[in-house]
């Protein structure tokens, strides 16, 4: 029997940790399905993912356009259609900064605030 104490308990009881939290929340649709181990589309086994489709499926821009030019508008996943005019329902996604970039940069600020004291 299922009861607001026992949920309580089993949600304290669980180790929420990133890996769980990304799991959970996003599911299998975001991303590890529409990549393979190297994190390349899997149209073209070549780029980066970096469009996301309403279906939540992503693969890389140069393969959603040839998808759409040879008049296939649908998710090769899921077969959910594109709109032939509907970019504004495509999500970008622009390269992140490499880690050592990021930490550069905030080394930098760390480093101007200690000038400041």
């Amino acid at each position: 029997m299922f009861t607001v104490d026992t949920s309580i308990n089993s949600m304290q009881n669980k180790s929420f940790t990133s890996s769980y939290l990304k799991n959970s929340l996003f599911g299998p649709s975001c991303g590890s399905e529409t990549t393979n181990e190297d994190g390349e589309c899997l149209i073209c086994l070549d780029r980066n993912p970096n469009t996301v489709l309403p279906c939540s499926h992503a693969f890389c821009e140069i393969c959603i356009d040839r998808i759409k030019e040879c008049n296939k508008n649908f998710c090769p996943l899921c077969r959910e259609e594109i709109k032939k005019d509907g970019n504004e329902d495509l999500w970008s996604i622009p390269d992140l900064p490499e880690y050592s970039e990021i930490q550069n940069y905030m080394l930098s600020i760390v480093n101007d605030t200690n000038k400041d004291d």
